[in-house]
């Protein structure tokens, strides 16, 4: 499985140490999944705000896609 990678999200996937234990455990290349990059959002949300929201926004990102 060297071509795969392992994405995160979900408010467990905040937890420090969490990336990089699952990576060393499951032998996988991980990263947190960021679907902010993919969309351009008001500029009255801070980029604060926007990378706290991050990893929370990806279920209601694809259902907004349907």
């Amino acid at each position: 499985m060297n071509g795969s990678r392992l994405y995160l999200s979900g408010g467990g996937a905040g937890i420090q140490g969490m990336e990089q234990r699952l990576a060393e455990s499951l032998s996988l290349r991980t990263a947190l999944l960021d679907v902010t990059s993919a969309f351009s959002v008001s500029q009255t949300v801070s980029g604060a705000q926007l990378k706290e929201a991050a990893l929370l926004l990806p279920v209601a990102v694809g259902l907004a896609m349907r």
